[in-house]
Parts: structure tokens; sequence; C-alpha cells
């Protein structure tokens, strides 16, 4: 079976927080998961590529931090958007990692926005 629908990678080093967004996007999107950020980078490189990338700032080993920087850094990824999705505060992120993201949500997730955000990130 051919699945149209847009690709949303998930890249969280906590299976929980994966099943909790995956649950809430499955019905509207295929969903893939990275538990770490060398296989995030592995998967947004590859084709087909995700069309949003959902991911946690605190990683062990790579941060998401990181991810970011590479994703932005690399010509086959920079257009992806992304969507930090983090147990801080927005206002903590940073202006280091301004302008360099799509949005930001914080956990607990809200269900309602977290599908809000994914379509306004893929929307034209």
């Amino acid at each position: 079976m051919n699945d149209s629908r847009k690709t949303v990678l998930v890249v969280d080093d906590t299976a929980e927080q994966i099943a909790l967004m995956s649950g809430i996007l499955n019905s509207h999107y295929r969903v893939e998961a990275a538990k770490d950020g060398e296989r995030a980078l592995k998967i947004a490189a590859t084709e087909p590529q995700p069309d949003v990338i959902l991911l946690d700032l605190l990683m062990p080993g790579m941060t998401g931090r990181e991810v970011l920087w590479h994703l932005c850094s690399d010509p086959m990824t920079f257009e992806i958007p992304v969507i930090i999705v983090s147990s801080a505060g927005v206002e903590a992120l940073g202006e280091d990692l301004k302008g360099s993201y799509y949005a930001a949500l914080q956990k607990p997730i809200n269900p309602e926005a977290l599908l809000e955000t994914v379509a306004k990130a893929l929307s034209p």
C-alpha cells in the first residue's frame, strides 16, 4: 500500500515520549522515530526525507542542539522544519538557537498544540 501521508520524524531518547507523540500523530501522518541524534541525522538525510522533525533538546550523547546544528548546516536537510520539544520553557532555548527552528513546544505535550504546530509547519 502506498502511504501518501506526510512523514514526521520524532527524535527523543525516551520510549515513552516517542510513544506519546507517535500516538497523537499516527492517524494523520507517517511517523518515524529515532532515540538518538546520530540515527536522527541518518533518517533525515535518507530519501524519502521526513517532512518535519520533532526534536528533543536534552538527550545523552549528541544533544538536540548538536542535531539542530547539523540539520541547519547540511544542504540536504536545512529546509526541513524542526519543532523543538523540550521540558525547558521556550525562553530557556537561548538566543543561539533563534532562527534555526520552526517552533517550540513544551513538555508535557498538549495533543492539540502538537497537531496544530505540525500542520502549520507542513502548510505551504
